[in-house]
C-alpha cells in the first residue's frame, strides 16, 4: 500500500514539469521570436534548442523518479520506527517494574503506569519535574547531585548498571525499600538515565508465586 505524503509531490511535480517543459518552451519561443508554426517549433527545433530541451526535460524527469523513490524509502523507514516506538511504549507501560527516565539535571522525562502506582504521582505530575522532589529522600539529594555531576564529567560511576538497594519516597512522604538499576544512554549528545524499580513488597509478592 502506498503511503500518501505531501513530500511525494516533490517528485511528481518534477516529473510533470519535465514532461510539459518541451511544449512550454516551444510556446515561449513563439512569443519571444514571433515564430509562426507551433508544430515546427515543437518538433523541428534547431539543434541547440533540441539538446537543451532533452537535457532539461530528462533532468527533471530523472530527479522526479529518484526523489519519489528516495522519499518513499524514508517514509517507510519512518513508519517502521514509529511502530517500533509504539511497541516499546506498550512494553514499558505493561511492565511490572516502575520505569523512570531522567536527564543529567534530574528532570524526569518519562514515567510509566507502574511508577504511578509505586510512587503515587501521575505521569502528568511527574514528567518535567525534578526527580529529587518526587522520589528521592532529602538526605540523599547531595549524593545524587554529586553522582550526576561525576558521571557527566568522567563518563563513569560505580552505581550505573548495578543493582541498588535503598529507600525511595512516596507521594505521601513515606519512604519504602526498593531495588533498582540505572542505565545511562547517550541520546544525541545528551545523557539520559533509565531506571527500573521494584519495591520489596513487589519482589516478595512475585517470589511467593513461584
Amino acid at each position: 500500500m502506498r503511503v500518501f505524503n505531501k513530500k511525494l509531490l516533490i517528485g511528481e511535480y518534477a516529473i510533470v514539469f519535465g514532461l510539459i517543459f518541451w511544449p512550454a518552451e516551444a510556446l515561449i519561443h513563439i512569443f519571444i521570436f514571433d515564430e509562426v508554426s507551433f508544430y515546427n517549433t515543437l518538433f523541428r527545433p534547431e539543434s541547440h534548442e533540441l539538446w537543451m530541451r532533452i537535457m532539461v526535460s530528462s533532468a527533471f524527469i530523472f530527479f522526479g523518479f529518484y526523489a519519489n523513490k528516495t522519499i518513499a524509502k524514508v517514509l517507510k523507514l519512518n513508519e517502521t520506527i514509529y511502530h517500533q516506538q509504539i511497541r516499546l511504549r506498550n512494553v514499558i507501560d505493561a511492565s511490572h517494574e516502575a520505569y523512570v527516565c531522567f536527564d543529567a539535571e534530574g528532570v524526569i522525562k518519562d514515567w510509566n503506569p507502574m511508577a504511578s502506582q509505586l510512587f503515587g504521582w501521575t505521569r502528568k505530575e511527574a514528567v518535567n519535574s525534578s526527580i529529587l522532589e518526587k522520589i528521592i529522600p532529602e538526605r540523599f539529594h547531595q549524593s545524587f547531585r554529586s553522582g550526576m555531576q561525576n558521571y557527566t564529567k568522567n563518563g563513569s560511576a560505580s552505581w550505573v548498571f548495578e543493582v541498588i538497594y535503598e529507600p525511595l519516597l512516596h507521594k505521601r512522604g513515606e519512604e519504602f525499600d526498593v531495588k533498582y538499576t540505572i542505565i545511562p544512554i547517550d541520546v544525541n549528545g545528551s545523557i539520559e538515565f533509565y531506571s527500573f524499580i521494584r519495591s520489596y513488597k513487589q519482589i516478595q509478592h512475585w517470589e511467593g508465586k513461584f
